[in-house]
């Protein structure tokens, strides 16, 4: 409890801070003298007050995930800036960067606003996942935790960073007084954003997951749309287009898994059971070319078929990623029958049966990809065994 009491003062001390900072920054713009930014400062004292509302209103983001994201998070900071006319730049920073025991980060970036008339060099990060208040570039720097060297340099706030190649360039990007100036956001980013944010919600520790991912689909297609009408968007998205991982990446529903099993029920293990009973009679290995040993059919068919029954019977729910491998590993069991099927020595009246299964398992397989709804071209089709 005093270790929870402690936590608390300590986190409440640095809001505070920020706070203070800030406070102190637009006070200096209030005692009736004025300054030529020696930035070309972007955002008036209005427009910096606007960008804290709204960045504190955001409720969609993962703020909680700091493993990764960052990028994610940054440019739906800033397309909900620029959708209200509020330029903003990223704050990149690279380095060996420990913000908290057990998280370590190569580089971060968040949203940087510098407010107009100050006439100071001083830049304003929001970054909801290290403070709950705006900070300076100096206390944000700290939050973030730099052991060694380390580089910061800010971009455009369109700017979204390849996560191939986190190289930062020397020269900043020119700062833009008006949001007229700044790059367009490119539909590629956006789709690709969104599309990480829905994955990152999957995380522990992420309260509110599905109106999180509601919210951030229909916030994306809002969002898109405001970004279109005022001409910060390279390529229009319909909110068809909007999918940020929904589609086949949503969790089963009780009713599709229900249905899945008696398919299973029904269709497969009638076949997995007679295959067992039919098996009985081989040897367990062999050195003869014209025999098929039983290693050969249980490693092939037997073993992942019962893992896989199993895996669905037992199931109480299957989130997107279970629902992803179901569907992989029920292809690589067709994909070995029907290897088993053209090359099997053995028993005429099996090699038969096999023949005649292939059909029956195959079209099991199309109705349990269709109930999992996953896409055709990421079906498996190379035989494997488990």
């Amino acid at each position: 409890m005093i270790d929870n009491l402690k936590k608390r003062i300590d986190f409440n001390l640095q809001v505070l801070i920020s706070c203070c900072a800030l406070i102190l920054f637009l006070s200096l713009n209030g005692c009736g003298q004025t300054y030529e930014s020696e930035l070309n400062a972007v955002v008036t004292e209005k427009q910096a007050q606007n960008a804290f509302d709204i960045i504190e209103r955001i409720d969609y983001l993962p703020f909680q995930y700091k493993t990764d994201g960052c990028y994610g998070r940054s440019i739906y900071m800033a397309m909900e800036l620029a959708a209200q006319g509020i330029p903003s730049s990223s704050q990149y920073i690279q380095g060996e960067l420990k913000p908290q025991q057990g998280v370590s980060w190569r580089g971060h970036v968040a949203p940087m606003i510098v407010i107009d008339g100050l006439g100071i060099n001083q830049k304003i990060i929001l970054d909801p996942s290290l403070s709950a208040g705006p900070l300076t570039e100096k206390l944000w720097i700290n939050a973030v935790n730099p052991k060694g060297e380390y580089k910061s340099v800010y971009r455009y706030g369109s700017h979204y960073m390849d996560q191939t190649n986190w190289s930062l360039p020397d020269d900043p990007d020119p700062l833009v007084r008006d949001i007229s100036e700044m790059p367009v956001f490119r539909k590629e980013d956006v789709l690709d954003a969104c599309g990480d944010i829905y994955r990152y919600l999957n995380n522990p520790g992420i309260d509110g997951v599905w109106y999180k991912k509601d919210k951030l689909v229909s916030r994306t297609q809002q969002l898109v749309k405001d970004l279109w009408d005022r001409q910060l968007l390279d390529e229009e998205i319909s909110p068809e287009e909007v999918l940020c991982g929904q589609g086949v990446d949503i969790p089963m529903s009780s009713e599709q898994l229900e249905l899945l099993k008696y398919k299973l029920i029904d269709s497969y293990l009638p076949i997995h059971f007679e295959l067992l009973s039919r098996m009985s009679d081989l040897p367990w290995t062999s050195d003869d070319p014209l025999i098929e040993p039983r290693s050969r059919l249980i490693d092939f068919i037997i073993s992942p078929g019962y893992h896989v029954s199993l895996e669905i019977l037992q199931a109480q729910s299957i989130s997107r990623d279970q629902k992803r491998e179901l569907s992989l590993r029920l292809n690589k069991l067709v994909a070995n029958l029907e290897v088993l099927a053209l090359e099997w020595f053995g028993p005429d009246e099996t090699i038969d049966y096999l023949f005649e299964k292939t059909d029956d398992l195959i079209s099991f397989n199309d109705q349990a990809q269709e109930i999992l709804g996953i896409p055709l071209d990421e079906w498996i089709t190379e035989p494997d065994p488990w």
